[in-house]
């Protein structure tokens, strides 16, 4: 995977951006309620914040593709502050990841091609449906415990923490 100037990053929502891991309950049982009420305890990982600063700055366009529903996407991402170009979400989408649909609508909207654009993600289905679109992926292993199916979903990094990920985008590290 040759470094080169991104037009766009595809981000993963949910243990990818922000640390949503005590929201997992409510989410699997789908109390959305809950899930809202409880949002304040969610956290963005380190550096994410300095991250995103140096995209927008970059004028690259952000992507979020995310299997949750619109209106708790939208809740999470605003809570964090965190500014994008395009969401799409699990009603915006027929297929689900690790099918290509979800990607490959985002960079529609984002009026990108897939060989402009890198996406990150926390699991094997996020690996899958970027490279089944087309899209070079990078996985991120907060936690140590998943670089291993990372790899061999197809991601052709995998970084441990935003501060690496911000050497790769922007020194090519």
């Amino acid at each position: 995977m040759e470094m080169r100037k991104y037009k766009g990053i595809i981000f993963d929502l949910d243990e990818t951006l922000v640390d949503t891991t005590m929201l997992a309950g409510f989410r699997e049982s789908r109390n959305w309620s809950l899930c809202y009420a409880n949002i304040n305890k969610t956290l963005l990982y380190e550096n994410v914040d300095v991250l995103l600063k140096k995209i927008g700055d970059s004028q690259i366009k952000i992507g979020v593709v995310t299997m949750s529903p619109q209106s708790y996407a939208r809740k999470v991402l605003s809570y964090h502050k965190i500014k994008y170009d395009v969401l799409i979400a699990y009603h915006d989408v027929k297929n689900r990841k690790p099918h290509p649909e979800p990607m490959l609508k985002c960079l529609e909207r984002l009026e990108l091609l897939a060989s402009e654009v890198i996406s990150l993600g926390d699991d094997a289905k996020d690996i899958k449906s970027s490279r089944s679109a087309g899209i070079d992926a990078i996985g991120l292993d907060l936690n140590s415990q998943r670089r291993g199916n990372l790899i061999s979903a197809g991601a052709q990094r995998v970084f441990d923490n935003y501060y690496e990920i911000d050497e790769f985008i922007f020194e090519g590290k």
